[in-house]
């Protein structure tokens, strides 16, 4: 008889030793090593005007690309000892930066500088709450998370609106950081905690609030100072234009609001529908009326009316740029903010989930990437000229903005970015079959369309952003002011293009399953939107048809907008053009998909 050897024996369920993450703290290891050398040359160059091996600008680097190796060994840990070291020595990061901001404020320098420490800091301390499952640590970091940011996001907002000019170099960062710090807290803490959502209703009674006294306050001195004189005859046109509006109304109210009689009963609903409709636009028409009446009154007893309150007497000074501007703004991104969160509107929800699904596409983050690196290039180039002439004593004409935003290479970047952030947004629906269910869920097509164009449109906006805070370090680490306009009217020629172009790729989007054939079609639109640049700049000629296609080529490109707007000459006309081209694709992919419904 055969008797079994004891190390032969089974002995389930076996034991299994839980994966480490030993190539994540390999690479975080070597990133703090990075980091470290990046201070030291930092360090070295500047303490010392020698020339060294390495530059600054190679300390810096290394400091950056440490800092990600940092961050992503701090994503993957998984040992609860190594988790709280991390976290420890974020908060040691936010402590540095607060004390290097208040340094540099001491010494009227911009306190921004703070940041270069705090914000890794932040981050570090993010990633360790992920993670972190014992509540009496979790939540005193998550409140302390969420009040910073709240109090930053309060104190920037009210001291721009009481001190206009400490904007530019105190008080626009601190209203990013907060907004931040608030979004960490909210998505750590999650939908179902209270406090959570309490934050986020805050924010955006603070952004509707800011944005309202950026509003009265960028356009109120105007409309005192103009009505001390006002024309002898707009309280008449509004006083005429009023009591037309209000007759009207009240006919629609009282003599064609009135539902005719009708034999059947559907003939005798579908009168009172009409009659109702009628009535109802003849209450909107005799409230506009009555406004314009009052309106009219107003023009016309405001000059002794303000004479005696001594208002308006002296021209007011500029608010709406950049103050009003940065202000309504910052408050339209705080009110979006709070309805993104708060809202179950269908249209804010299908347009969550699909911005959500941006940040888990690996495509997405490359384009980012991409875009991050050529706003470090663009910067560079920008950069050499201005500290040449800083140099050398002589000064640039304005706008100096112009030779950083327009560039071939940028060009050359948006052509390639616009197919790739486009090319899935209905291709990969339907190969992989799940546009059949969202076709026949309870929205309608343009509702489908609107979401898919609002997310693509947002993310399209968010690959600019780096653009925005290089211009806004320039100014916080230069103390030099500099026209800002012609980068504000950039941004909004921008927002108009960028609608048109993520319209056009989500109307190629629709007509193939297959994204290579979509992210081609789009770019062969780019190149011929590109095309319209060349076109005009070679056409030669002084004869009426030369001119007309000149005229008409130059509306259609893109390029000459932006040219135009960084010269701070955004017309109407071209806005308008470029919001209408973005309706029109939006129209067709709408057909596209009834084809498809009921082919």
């Amino acid at each position: 008889m055969m008797t079994e050897h004891p190390a032969m024996t089974e002995s389930a369920p076996s034991r299994v030793r839980s994966d480490e993450p030993t190539i994540a703290r390999w690479v975080g290891g070597i990133g703090w090593g990075i980091i470290l050398v990046g201070v030291a040359i930092v360090a070295a160059n500047r303490s010392t005007e020698t020339p060294r091996l390495f530059t600054e600008g190679w300390g810096w680097l290394f400091i950056l690309a440490g800092t990600t190796m940092a961050m992503i060994h701090a994503s993957l840990e998984t040992d609860l000892l190594l988790r709280r070291l991390l976290g420890g020595v974020g908060v040691a990061l936010i402590v540095a930066g607060i004390g290097w901001g208040t340094a540099m404020a001491v010494k009227d320098r911009s306190w921004a500088l703070g940041l270069v420490t705090a914000l890794p800091g932040v981050f570090l301390c993010g990633l360790y709450l992920r993670r972190e499952d014992d509540p009496s640590i979790r939540r005193p970091c998550l409140w302390t998370l969420g009040g910073a940011g709240l109090l930053l996001a309060a104190v920037g907002v009210l001291a721009t609106l009481i001190k206009p000019e400490w904007m530019p170099a105190r008080w626009s960062v601190m209203m990013v950081i907060g907004l931040i710090l608030t979004l960490m807290y909210r998505g750590f803490a999650g939908a179902a905690d209270e406090w959570a959502d309490r934050s986020v209703t805050f924010l955006g009674i603070l952004g509707g609030g800011a944005f309202a006294c950026a509003l009265v306050r960028s356009v109120g001195a105007d409309v005192l100072y103009e009505w001390r004189n006002p024309s002898d005859t707009e309280h008449l046109v509004a006083f005429a234009l009023g009591a037309s509006l209000l007759v009207l109304g009240f006919v629609a109210i009282f003599v064609l609001g009135k539902p005719a009689a009708a034999a059947s009963g559907d003939s005798a609903a579908a009168s009172g529908d009409s009659a109702a409709g009628t009535r109802k636009w003849g209450r909107v028409g005799a409230i506009a009326g009555v406004l314009l009446i009052v309106l009219g009154a107003l023009r016309y007893f405001a000059p002794n009316l303000l004479a005696n309150l001594s208002w308006g007497s002296e021209p007011p000074r500029p608010y709406l740029v950049p103050t009003g501007v940065v202000l309504m703004t910052v408050g339209l991104v705080y009110g979006l903010v709070a309805l993104w969160y708060s809202s179950d509107n269908p249209l804010v929800v299908l347009t969550r989930k699909e911005l959500t699904t941006y940040f888990v596409s690996p495509i997405a983050y490359c384009v980012m990437a991409g875009f991050v690196l050529m706003a470090a290039q663009a910067y560079h180039q920008f950069l050499r000229p201005l500290v040449f002439a800083g140099e050398n004593q002589y000064a640039i004409e304005e706008p100096i903005i112009q030779n950083y935003v327009i560039n071939f290479p940028q060009v050359v970047a948006l052509m390639v970015a616009v197919p790739l952030v486009t090319m899935r947004l209905f291709s990969e629906e339907k190969r992989t079959g799940t546009l059949e269910v969202l076709l026949t869920a309870p929205v309608s097509d343009w509702l489908v369309v609107l979401s898919k164009f609002l997310a693509v449109w947002m993310f399209f906006i968010i690959l600019w952003l780096p653009w925005w805070l290089l211009v806004l370090a320039l100014r916080l680490e230069g103390g030099q002011e500099f026209d800002v306009r012609p980068m504000i009217g950039f941004l909004l020629a921008l927002a108009a293009c960028g609608a048109s172009f993520t319209a056009m790729g989500m109307f190629f989007s629709s007509l193939t399953r297959d994204q290579i054939i979509s992210a081609a079609l789009t770019f062969m639109g780019m190149m011929f939107l590109v095309g319209f640049y060349f076109l005009q700049r070679d056409l030669r000629g002084t004869d009426e048809i030369t001119t007309a296609v000149k005229s008409i080529t130059k509306g259609m490109s893109f390029i000459h907008m932006w040219i135009d707007a960084t010269e701070g000459k955004l017309y109407i006309r071209d806005v308008v053009y470029q919001l209408c081209a973005a309706v029109f694709w939006l129209f067709a992919t709408v057909k596209v998909l009834e084809f498809r419904r009921w082919s």
